[in-house]
């Protein structure tokens, strides 16, 4: 990068501790020990290129919402009970799924710039109640964070959930 002297001091476990911690959530002392064995830029490279690893944390199936206040108006108030309920099932399988992803991810620094934008550009389940539409902004966030802002911004401003 034009500008910027590449770091060119010891390489060490403290260090890639410190970068697991920076670029995602730590890491156990076996992750650790696997990129401190790597060369320092290959191992900062292995956090910036989520192209490099799978994604396979599949996201949870989400019940099926009317699609419009309209319908649920008509909806009895059995079935409206039924709604709120799979619906607030489902957003906690959205919040354990998103856990599962951040402990487990092989792209740490997605998941954590995720996090940062997600309390960026404030959400709560509790106050857009629908499933669908959270889980819709997370995977939003995820593909665009840490891409072109402008891209980000424009997209946040359309997104279900921020309407």
């Amino acid at each position: 990068m034009s500008g910027l002297t590449p770091y060119r001091g010891p390489w060490n476990k403290t260090l890639a501790a410190h970068l697991l911690n920076r670029a995602g959530f730590g890491g156990t002392p076996e992750e650790i020990d696997r990129v401190a064995q790597m060369p320092m830029d290959e191992a900062v490279e292995s956090f910036l290129d989520f192209t490099k690893s799978t994604d396979d944390v599949p996201p949870p199936n989400m019940p099926d919402n009317p699609d419009s206040i309209r319908e649920v108006r008509n909806l009895t108030t059995e079935q409206k009970q039924a709604l709120f309920r799979a619906n607030r099932e489902a957003i906690e399988e959205i919040r354990g799924w998103w856990v599962t992803r951040m402990l487990r991810s092989p792209r740490p620094l997605q998941e954590k710039l995720t996090l940062f934008w997600h309390g960026h550009f404030a959400t709560s389940a509790n106050d857009v109640k629908n499933a669908r539409h959270m889980l819709q902004q997370n995977q939003f966030l995820r593909q665009h964070c840490a891409g072109n802002f402008r891209d980000l911004v424009l997209g946040i401003s359309r997104d279900p959930a921020m309407l």
